[in-house]
Parts: structure tokens; C-alpha cells; sequence
């Protein structure tokens, strides 16, 4: 394998790190790479070897985190007296204080001993039984996968990832068979699948990622709210105060406001692109795309010229950090019609008393933010029947809503909350 260490991506320019992030991918899929010669004539390499990216910082961008196994190793690890130093001392050689006495690590074992023993016997491995073994990790990363609720979640790219983690815990127990080693002090299954899922949660929690336009809308909205970024100059609102309200953003003005923001508040963790043409691109696509609170792009919108224009109440649905209050705008006006919390096919359950429930939603008329209701004024004002559990409150379109359940016992229609 090819390590990249020192990886920060601050310290490193635009262009080369652009340079170094189309080869990561390319890596992946086994692509080929062109090069041109002095003489005009050109060179083609395939990228197949595997690659491991170190250092201070992460990989952050969505198309490279999808095609990596990502892991953080906790800096306690190396601390002086800790179980995992003194065997890592023990394992190359270095000397270690035990007992008062130091002790030299004579006959610790060569790690490129054990690395060319390792290689000799995966590429003298049987092909056939070889791929055998990938498509059975490929089985056992998708029941892992199920178990924990994410399979739905993930892309090809990312279920590939732990594919690979399966896949290389079962070459190492073969590995460590076929040297005779201590199989009893290897890795369990149980220690397996921790590790599939914390493969998951580096992806995002539940397996659920956050796109680098999805960061751009949060972060421009606390932009807003920090004085970053003024109306009518970077950014404008359209059909204020209606279901079909757009904020109107110019990208080129709006990227250098949010950068300085994000960098005046050491945010590292939201990853900003290189450039407001990446967003772009972006959002071009998801305009393209049925239901994306991208509304349009390039359009003309007065006094902000050519601009992104982002649904503000789907931006509210789709991002929990982004409320559309912090643009300054009013409730929405005319959507009285709007009663549904979300679209959910009914179902049936059954209490104890054997009625049937069937799952639906009623409004509730005043908005949460602006005036708290007690569980007892939101069973009041829906005709629910107040119970001690959860409530199931959610800010929808400036308004709030209420998950209830709908009784049919009797003949007789009544509500209570689930």
C-alpha cells in the first residue's frame, strides 16, 4: 500500500491537494491515469495499489470519505505505562522500564519480516477461494449493516468499505493459521462487528451523511445570524412569507463571507470547498433532482444578480441547522391547508383493550417558538387525550405539529397522543 502521511489540508495548496484528492478516487475504482511527455507522446498508469492517508486532520470531503474506512486513534493509546504502549514496545523491540529494571527487546520481530510473510501468502492464496471469501464478507457487512439499521443508508462505496474491514479480518485469522500463531489471542467476531459499527458512525450518525451543500446552507444561515453576510448584497429573499419562499443567494459574494466566518470561528469540522464554482456544481445537480430544496440556479434575482435560490421551508425539512427565522422573515401566510405532519402510510397496532389505531396527524394553531404550549393546551386544542409519554412535536413551516393517534373504538372517534 501507498501512505500519504501528514495530511492537513490547510497547510496544503488548493491546486495540489485538488491534484491529490482526483487520484485518492481514482485509486478506488482502478482508474488510469494519463501523463504527457516532453516529446508530446503520452503515458498511461493504472492506479491499482491501496492507499492509507494519515495525519492531523481528516479527510472531509463527501465524494472521499465514501471510498475510504475511516478511524481516529486516541492519543492516550501512546502514553507511558499504557497497556497498548508497553505491548507496542514489546512488539518492535524498543526498550521498556518493568519493574525498575530496563529491559531491551532483543529478539522483538522485524516487521518487514512480517509484512513480506503476510504479501507471500495473500498472493499465493487460491483466486477462486479468494473471491469466495470477498463475497462472503460482502454477506456478513450487509447482515451487520441490517442489524444495525443502516443497510438503506449506505451507498456501494461505503457498504465496499466494510466489505474490506470483513475481508481483512478473514485473511488475517487464515494468515495467522497458516504460521501456526495463537488464533485464541486474535480478534473476536464480537470485535468485529464493534468495528463495523464504528466504520458506520465515522460515516455519520446512524450512517447518515451530511453533503458538502448541506454544510454551505447551515453555515450561511449562521453567517446571516453573525452579521457575516447582508441582504440585499450577498443574499435575498423572494416570495417572502408564502409556501413558495426562496432565499436568493450569490454564490461568488456569499463563499468569501462564509469562509472568513467559519475561519474566524476555528470551525474545521465543516468543510468548506475550495471554491464557490464547487458549489455550483453542486447545486445544479440538485435542482435537477425531484423534491431538492434547490429551486433554481443562475437565476437573476434584483440587486444580487445571478443566484442560487434555495426553498426555505425545504431547507427546514431537510437540515436540522437551519431555521428560517434567522433570515428575519415573518410566519408563513396561506398554507392553512397544510395539516400533515409527513406522509406515512397508515397502519394498524394494538393496545391492550384491542382497539384499532390508525396513525394520522392534526395541526396544532400556534407555533411552539413563539408561544410554548403545555401538554395540556396541545391536547385541548386537538382533542387528544393527555398521557405521560413522549410528546412528538416537530417546527414544520414555521408552524408546529402534533403526532397523534386516532381511536375507533365503539363507534366513537377520539385522539390521544402516542
Amino acid at each position: 500500500p501507498l501512505w500519504f502521511d501528514e495530511y492537513k489540508p490547510s497547510d496544503i495548496s488548493s491546486y495540489r491537494l485538488d491534484f491529490f484528492h482526483n487520484l485518492y478516487r481514482k485509486a478506488t475504482r482502478g482508474a488510469l491515469e494519463v501523463r504527457g511527455n516532453a516529446d508530446k507522446t503520452t503515458d498511461e498508469y493504472k492506479i491499482e495499489a491501496p492507499v492509507v492517508v494519515s495525519g492531523e486532520q481528516s479527510i472531509q470531503g463527501p465524494a472521499e470519505r465514501r471510498r475510504s474506512v475511516m478511524t481516529q486513534f486516541r492519543t492516550e493509546t501512546t502514553d507511558a505505562g499504557t497497556e497498548t504502549a508497553e505491548a507496542y514496545k514489546n512488539l518492535v523491540g524498543k526498550a521498556r522500564v518493568d519493574g525498575g529494571e530496563l529491559e531491551l527487546g532483543s529478539d522483538a520481530p522485524d516487521p518487514a519480516e512480517h509484512a513480506l510473510a503476510y504479501y507471500r501468502f495473500v498472493t499465493g492464496f487460491d483466486e477462486n477461494r479468494l473471491r469466495r471469501l470477498w463475497y462472503d464478507s460482502l454477506e456478513h457487512a450487509h447482515a451487520r449493516a441490517d442489524a444495525l439499521g443502516v443497510v438503506d443508508e449506505l451507498d456501494d462505496l461505503e457498504m465496499q468499505g466494510l466489505q474490506t474491514v470483513v475481508f481483512g479480518f478473514t485473511l488475517y485469522h487464515e494468515f495467522a493459521e497458516h504460521v501456526g500463531a495463537d488464533t485464541e489471542s486474535l480478534p473476536t467476531e464480537e470485535d468485529l462487528n464493534d468495528a463495523l459499527e464504528y466504520v458506520v458512525e465515522r460515516i455519520g450518525p446512524a450512517g447518515k451523511r451530511k453533503s458538502h451543500t448541506d454544510r454551505f446552507i447551515e453555515l450561511f444561515e449562521r453567517a446571516v445570524v453573525a452579521g457575516y453576510l447582508e441582504q440585499g448584497q450577498h443574499y435575498e429573499i423572494v416570495h417572502e412569507c408564502t409556501p413558495r419562499e426562496q432565499v436568493r443567494i450569490n454564490l461568488p459574494r456569499s463563499f468569501d463571507a462564509i469562509s472568513k466566518y467559519a475561519k474566524d470561528h476555528d470551525i474545521r469540522s465543516e468543510d468548506l470547498l475550495n471554491a464557490h464554482s464547487d458549489y455550483r456544481d453542486r447545486f445544479r445537480e440538485l435542482a435537477e433532482q425531484p423534491g431538492s430544496f434547490v429551486k433554481c440556479t443562475d437565476q437573476y434575482t434584483a440587486g444580487v444578480s445571478q443566484c442560487t435560490g434555495i426553498s426555505t421551508l425545504g431547507a427546514m425539512n431537510d437540515l436540522e441547522g437551519f431555521d428560517r427565522a434567522s433570515l428575519g422573515v415573518g410566519p408563513i401566510e396561506g398554507d392553512e391547508e397544510v395539516v400533515a405532519l409527513v406522509t406515512t402510510d397508515d397502519e394498524s397496532d394494538t393496545e391492550g383493550n384491542g382497539d384499532e389505531y390508525e396513525q394520522t396527524t392534526v395541526r396544532v394553531k400556534r407555533a411552539l417558538q413563539d408561544d410554548p404550549l403545555t401538554m395540556s393546551e396541545l391536547c385541548e386544542q386537538t382533542g387528544c387525550e393527555e398521557k405521560p409519554v413522549r410528546d412528538a412535536l416537530s417546527t414544520i413551516q414555521g408552524e408546529t405539529y402534533l403526532d397523534v393517534r386516532k381511536a375507533e373504538s365503539d363507534g366513537e372517534t377520539r385522539y390521544y397522543i402516542p
